[in-house]
C-alpha cells in the first residue's frame, strides 16, 4: 500500500510539471511583439487564415500558438537603383544612380499581400517595374541632354514611374524620385575633354593673331605718322630761310598737324584697345562699358587677383553697372535665376514686396536658355571677375566637400562661381532641396547647391572669420518635408519644430534664396508659408 502511494504521487508530480512547463511554452509562444513603424497581419498557423485586422502598435500582443505577424513597413520605402546602365537614344551606355520612394497604404495590406505576397516580394516586384520604367525614359533623350536638361529628364522619369505605378490602383502613394548622378563612359568622357581642350586652344590661338595684328596695325600706323612727321619738318627747314612770316605760317600748321596726328593715333590705339577688351571678355553693346569701368579701377587688362577682386555687394554692383540698391529696401533676394527653387523665390518675393524688394539673379553671358526668373533682376558676371571672386572660396569649399573644383574649361565651373556669388555677401541663406543621406560631408545635400551652403559656412568660425553666431542657414528637405537649422560650431542639421524666422521679419535683410530645380508642389508652398503667403493653384 505504501509503494502504491509512492507511485502515484510521482506520478501526479510529473503531471503537473509537464503542465508547466507546456503551459510556458505556449505563454511564451503566444507573446509576440511588433516592431516600430511596421504593419502587422495576423496569420494563423493552425488554420492558415489571414486575419483583415491591420496592428500598427509598437507592442507585444498575445496570440493564439503557431500565430505570428506577417509584417509590412508602415513608412515611406526608399529603393536605390545604383549603377543602373541604360542606353541613350543615340546608344549611349550610361551609369545612373538614383532613388525613389513610395509607401503602401494601410487599408490595402491584405490586397496587397494575396497578389503580390509578402513585402520582399512586393519590394522586389517594384524594383524591377522602376528599374524597366527608368530605362524606357532614358531611351527617349540623348546623352548630353542629361547634362544640359537634366531637371527635365528627371521630371520624365518620375512621371513615368507614377504612370506604371498605376498598376497597383492607387494601393500605393508615389513619392519623390531623384536623379543623383550620371556617368558616362571613360572613353566618351576622355573624347569630351580632348575636345574641350582643342576648342580651347583654337580660342586661344585666335585670341594671339588678334593681339598680333593689333600690335602690327599700330606699328604701321606709327611709321606713317612719323615719315609724315619728317616730311614737314623738313619743309619747314628749307623755307625757314626764305620768308620769316611764311616758316611761322608753316610751323603753326605743322603743329596742329602733329597735334591732329597725335589724336588721331589716341583714338585709334582706343579703338583697339575697345575691341581687345570686348573679344577677350565676350562681351558688345552695352556690356564693354562695365569693363571699361573695371579697367579704370583696376588699372589694366590682365588677370584679376584677389587683391582687385571687389570685397562687397555694393562695389560688384557699381562695376558690373548694376543699378544700387535703394536705401529703404525691405529685402534684397540673391539667386542664380535658375528654374525651380530661384525662379519661385523670385515670385514670391516680387509678390509680397512688389514695390520695396530687390531680386538680384548672378548670371553668365552663355546663361540665357536655362535662366527663368525675372529679366530685370538679372546681373551678368564676365569670366574675369567671377575667378577673382569664386575661384578661392571654391577651392576652400571643394576641401570642405572632399571633391574637385571642375576645369576652368568647364561650364560647370561657370555655374559654381555663380553659387558663389549667391552666398558671399548674404546675411542669412534659405535652401529647398533634396538631403543625401550617402554624402561623406556634413551638409549631407547633392547638385549645384551643396557648392553654395559650403561657401556659406565656409565664412564663419571654426572655418572663415566670421563669429559662428552669426550663421543663419535654413534647409527645407523635401523628403521629410520639415524645415532644418544648421549648427555652424556642431556643423550639423537640426530639425525645427516650426517654421524658420521669415526675411519679412528684418527689414533690410540680404538672404539667399536657392535649391533644387525640380520643385514638387509642397516645397512651393513652402516657400509661400516662409512669406506668409497662400501658395497657387499648384495642380495647375
Amino acid at each position: 500500500m505504501t509503494m502504491k502511494r509512492i507511485v502515484l504521487s510521482s506520478g501526479c508530480c510529473c503531471f503537473v510539471l509537464f503542465a508547466i512547463i507546456l503551459t510556458a511554452v505556449l505563454l511564451a509562444k503566444s507573446h509576440v511583439e511588433l516592431g516600430p513603424n511596421l504593419y502587422g497581419l495576423r496569420y494563423g498557423g493552425y488554420n492558415n487564415k489571414v486575419y483583415s485586422k491591420i496592428y500598427n502598435k509598437n507592442a507585444k500582443y498575445w496570440l493564439s500558438p503557431e500565430d505570428e505577424f506577417i509584417t509590412f513597413p508602415s513608412t515611406a520605402v526608399t529603393i536605390d537603383h545604383t549603377s543602373l546602365e541604360c542606353f541613350t537614344s543615340d546608344r549611349v551606355n550610361l551609369d545612373l544612380t538614383l532613388s525613389f520612394q513610395y509607401s503602401i497604404a494601410k487599408n490595402s495590406l491584405v490586397e496587397m499581400l494575396f497578389r503580390y505576397g509578402e513585402f520582399s516580394q512586393l519590394n522586389g516586384f517594384i524594383y524591377i517595374l522602376t528599374r524597366d520604367s527608368i530605362r524606357d525614359v532614358c531611351a527617349l533623350y540623348t546623352y548630353d541632354q542629361f547634362y544640359t536638361t537634366r531637371g527635365t529628364i528627371e521630371t520624365a522619369m518620375r512621371n513615368k514611374v507614377a504612370s506604371d505605378m498605376e498598376e497597383f490602383s492607387g494601393n500605393l502613394d508615389v513619392g519623390a524620385l531623384q536623379l543623383q548622378n550620371v556617368h558616362l563612359p571613360q572613353a566618351l568622357s576622355d573624347a569630351i575633354e580632348e575636345k574641350e581642350d582643342a576648342v580651347q586652344s583654337v580660342v586661344n590661338a585666335e585670341n594671339a593673331r588678334a593681339q598680333v595684328l593689333i600690335q602690327a596695325d599700330t606699328d604701321y600706323k606709327t611709321a606713317l605718322q612719323d615719315k609724315e612727321i619728317s616730311l614737314i619738318s623738313a619743309e619747314a627747314d628749307a623755307q625757314a630761310a626764305a620768308i620769316t612770316a611764311s616758316q611761322n605760317a608753316v610751323l603753326i600748321k605743322v603743329q596742329a598737324d602733329q597735334k591732329a596726328a597725335a589724336e588721331r593715333a589716341k583714338l585709334e590705339e582706343r579703338a583697339a584697345a575697345f575691341a581687345f577688351v570686348a573679344s577677350q571678355l565676350g562681351l558688345n553693346g552695352t556690356d564693354v562699358i562695365p569693363a571699361l569701368r573695371y579697367l579704370v579701377n583696376t588699372g589694366g587688362v590682365g588677370d584679376l587677383g584677389a587683391a582687385t577682386a571687389p570685397t562687397s555687394l555694393e562695389s560688384t554692383l557699381e562695376m558690373i553697372g548694376f543699378a544700387a540698391i535703394p536705401d529703404d529696401a525691405e529685402c534684397v533676394l540673391l539667386s542664380g535665376g535658375a528654374p525651380g527653387a530661384d525662379a519661385v523665390f523670385d515670385e514670391v518675393v516680387r509678390c509680397a514686396l512688389p514695390d520695396t524688394s530687390v531680386c538680384i539673379h548672378w548670371s553668365f553671358a552663355e546663361h540665357r536658355r536655362e535662366y527663368a526668373a525675372d529679366p530685370a533682376g538679372r546681373v551678368e558676371i564676365w569670366d574675369e571677375l567671377a575667378g577673382a571672386v569664386g575661384d578661392a572660396r571654391l577651392q576652400i569649399a571643394a576641401s570642405g566637400l572632399g571633391q574637385r573644383v571642375p576645369r576652368k574649361t568647364s561650364r560647370a565651373l561657370k555655374f559654381f562661381r555663380r553659387n558663389v556669388f549667391q552666398v558671399l555677401w548674404a546675411d542669412a541663406v534659405y535652401a529647398v532641396t533634396w538631403s543625401d543621406p550617402k554624402a561623406r560631408y556634413p551638409i549631407e545635400v547633392g547638385g549645384g547647391t551643396k557648392w553654395a551652403l559650403q561657401a556659406y559656412i565656409d565664412r564663419f568660425a571654426p572655418i572663415g572669420s566670421e563669429p559662428a553666431d552669426e550663421c543663419q542657414l535654413y534647409l527645407y528637405e523635401v523628403n521629410s518635408r520639415e524645415w532644418r537649422r544648421w549648427r555652424q560650431v556642431d556643423q550639423v542639421w537640426e530639425a525645427m519644430a516650426d517654421l524658420p524666422p521669415s526675411p519679412l521679419d528684418t527689414p533690410g535683410l540680404r538672404f539667399a534664396g536657392i535649391g533644387t530645380q525640380t520643385m514638387p508642389p509642397h516645397a512651393v508652398a513652402a516657400v509661400y508659408d516662409l512669406f506668409r503667403l497662400t501658395a497657387p493653384d499648384l495642380d495647375h
